[in-house]
């Protein structure tokens, strides 16, 4: 008589997985995206508690900016600093820095965790945009990185400012033209200075952690 062999889940499929293998897989992930998720959890009340800090100081001396602290941004009106198409600051942009300024040293370097936490503040020319010409383009990335220099060396002309060394440590210079811009329109909310603050970044923490759970 001939028998008839039963196979094995795994001769039937090489590639599946034994229960206890798929639990230990789906634990482990389940632990990666836990730790993850309080990671974040733990930097975005960092950064709540940063710019809630901000935002009294700047309610203090009635310095209205647009903030997004989710994103880490604080946005300022073109108008505020310049002229149209200009990119020397006027008179009242350097009134405007000289409050401002100062407030934002004082918040980075509130507490040492504070200032650990803001590794750098990068300065953004931002410009608007109604056309594609190749040359219009270059223009507006000329004009935003103007910008941004000017705000940049009128920073570091300040004589009396609270931990100026390290805060000029912490800046960075760029210009974005009209790259982010509303493409449909000239649209003036997209001409803007941006101090964009820059935090520990995630993605080498959560390396952090992997190593830690494989150890």
């Amino acid at each position: 008589m001939k028998r008839t062999r039963i196979l094995s889940k795994s001769e039937e499929n090489p590639f599946w997985l034994s229960i206890s293998d798929l639990m230990s897989v789906l634990m482990l992930l389940f632990v990666f995206f836990t730790s993850a998720a309080l990671l974040l959890y733990s930097e975005n009340t960092t950064q709540s508690k940063i710019f809630a800090l901000l935002i009294e100081e700047l309610k203090q001396v009635n310095i209205e900016v647009e903030i997004n602290p989710e994103h880490g941004t604080i946005s300022i009106a073109d108008k505020i600093l310049f002229n149209t198409d200009k990119d020397i600051l006027k008179p009242e942009g350097k009134d405007f820095l000289d409050k401002f300024i100062p407030i934002l040293s004082k918040v980075i370097f509130f507490s040492e965790e504070v200032s650990n936490e803001i590794v750098s503040v990068d300065i953004e020319g931002h410009t608007s945009q109604n056309l594609m010409d190749t040359k219009f383009r270059g223009r507006m990335m000329e004009l935003s990185l103007g910008r941004a220099e000017s705000v940049w060396i009128y920073i570091n002309n300040f004589d009396s400012l609270t931990n100026q060394e390290e805060f000029l440590k912490k800046i960075k210079v760029c210009g974005w033209g009209n790259m982010k811009a509303n493409s449909s329109l000239d649209d003036p909310a997209d001409r803007k200075v941006i101090f964009q603050l820059q935090f520990k970044g995630q993605l080498e923490k959560l390396k952090e952690m992997l190593v830690n759970l494989a150890s």
